[in-house]
């Protein structure tokens, strides 16, 4: 499949042929190429078409998805950073939601991909990546842009999907101390709530884990100024 589209991308492209964004009824090739894994297709169709990378979809389960959605079901992660990095670069917006409402990152958090989420969120021992083989000062570019792109200024880490949910709270949920750290230290809001009224704190409380992870959650949300009242 993969081959195909990009055999016929690559002739339309050599004919001259507009490709622009699709009316959302089918993927786009962009879309196509992104769920394939194809980084010199995603490479080309980003310089040579008019596809916008916000581009959205109504395919399947995949309602309102853009390509930078479907980055984050990319199972290789060299191909996933890649990838992330030419839509990003393109203009891809991090903060546009799905039908559902998620943005990237509450996508990621919801879903538990960690290649991308904990890349950003929980680099290793040294600082980087792990298990890229990418060379170093090109995983630092990367991690650099989407640091800047994921929690920099005007990222919405406080963006919720139609239930009111935020990725702090799901962080917290989850008991993922160092998600709820980072999330925290890019200001996010530590009472903001869902659509019941339930915050962080509430989130922690019903964690099902052992009693130092609910107990260090719950520090650095007080230590942020969760309202325990």
């Amino acid at each position: 499949m993969c081959h195909m589209i990009h055999y016929q991308v690559t002739l339309l492209l050599h004919a001259h042929a507009v490709i622009e964004t699709t009316n959302g009824e089918i993927p786009s090739f962009l879309h196509s190429a992104v769920a394939e894994e194809d980084v010199s297709l995603v490479r080309d169709i980003l310089r040579r078409t008019k596809i916008h990378p916000n581009s959205k979809d109504e395919y399947g389960d995949d309602v309102g998805w853009t390509p930078l959605h479907h980055t984050l079901e990319v199972e290789d992660q060299k191909t996933q950073e890649e990838i992330m990095k030419l839509l990003i670069q393109g203009g891809a917006n991090v903060n546009l939601k799905t039908k559902h409402g998620f943005t990237l990152v509450l996508h990621a958090m919801q879903n538990a991909v960690k290649n991308i989420f904990e890349g950003i969120f929980e680099p290793n021992q040294h600082g980087e990546f792990e298990d890229s083989i990418l060379a170093k000062e090109e995983k630092q570019q990367i991690k650099e842009v989407f640091k800047e792109a994921l929690i920099g200024e005007g990222t919405g880490v406080d963006l919720d999907d139609q239930n009111g949910l935020t990725p702090l709270l799901l962080a917290s949920l989850k008991g993922n101390v160092l998600s709820v750290k980072r999330l925290l230290e890019n200001k996010a809001d530590p009472n903001q709530q869902d659509e019941f009224g339930h915050a962080a704190l509430h989130y922690t409380l019903m964690l099902e884990t052992d009693q130092r992870t609910k107990e260090e959650t719950m520090e650095l949300l007080i230590q942020a100024g969760a309202d325990v009242t």
